[in-house]
């Protein structure tokens, strides 16, 4: 059975049932998608932080080098592995966003191949965006810190505004700016619970790797490996979850808004 957008405004719990029945749904079609965007934050977190952890155990009889570390961390090396981490992984997310909308709109399957094309083809925009996004943040908090969790939850829809709506980066940041007009709460109320879902998660996940960590007693190295096996793990389920509320708060929102400039159009007839 399909799974079809609601096609009225719902209740915040009812937002938060449909993104589960739309989770429900997609979860068997993307988990791929979550599985090769969990791997590559895995195998790039791997690479550079057990280099520096057998550098600080060799040297653990004494303080470690800083500069020795510095050196590490800022290495051409690990700088491109950033760089190729950031751009992959955003493609690969932004392929999720893109299967995940294309299905909760009822439109033909994408493949994994087809999605990750799309998901590559919005990656200029999706840098420009979340960078303009980050920038706003950061220079929002900065500023005695309520104007950044504003800011945060005006901004918020712009990935999905980008690939629901085929928008670019500033497109997609003014549609996510106009659909949370005077719904700046609900849209905080919704995105929290999405947090919160995924922290508690997140947390039970991370308990039963410290507790194999514990029992077994393994090296560090090897407690790195196993904490990261079992956070990829825990990405590949949240993931996908929190995509499904972010495309049916963002239909909820654009239901809303269509609702409102309607009503306004009809009113305007009334008073000619």
């Amino acid at each position: 059975m399909n799974y079809e957008l609601p096609s009225a405004p719902l209740s915040i719990g009812g937002v938060l049932d449909n993104a589960i029945r739309l989770y429900r749904y997609a979860i068997r079609r993307c988990w791929i998608l979550a599985l090769i965007y969990s791997g590559v934050l895995a195998v790039f977190t791997l690479a550079w932080i057990l280099p520096l952890t057998k550098a600080a155990s060799a040297t653990a009889a004494s303080r470690p080098d800083p500069m020795q570390v510095l050196a590490m961390i800022f290495s051409p090396a690990v700088l491109l592995g950033f760089l190729f981490a950031t751009v992959f992984s955003m493609a690969v997310y932004g392929a999720l966003v893109k299967m995940e909308s294309a299905l909760a709109r009822g439109e033909p399957e994408l493949s994994i191949g087809a999605a990750l094309l799309a998901g590559v083809r919005r990656v200029p925009g999706m840098l420009l965006a979340g960078l303009l996004f980050g920038l706003a943040f950061c220079l929002g908090t900065i500023a005695l810190v309520i104007p950044g969790i504003y800011l945060f939850g005006k901004l918020q829809l712009w990935l999905v505004a980008m690939f629901m709506e085929d928008a670019g980066a500033l497109e997609s940041l003014k549609i996510s700016w106009r659909l949370t007009d005077k719904r700046w709460w609900r849209a905080s109320i919704i995105i929290t619970v999405a947090f919160v879902l995924m922290y508690v998660f997140a947390l039970a996940v991370s308990l039963v790797a410290n507790i194999i960590d514990l029992v077994a007693h393994v090296s560090i190295a090897n407690r790195l490996v196993i904490n990261q096996l079992f956070s990829a793990a825990s990405n590949i389920v949240a993931m996908p979850l929190f995509v499904a509320i972010a495309v049916v708060m963002y239909q909820d929102f654009k239901l809303r808004s269509e609702g409102g400039d309607l009503a306004a159009r009809v009113g305007s007839l009334g008073k000619a």
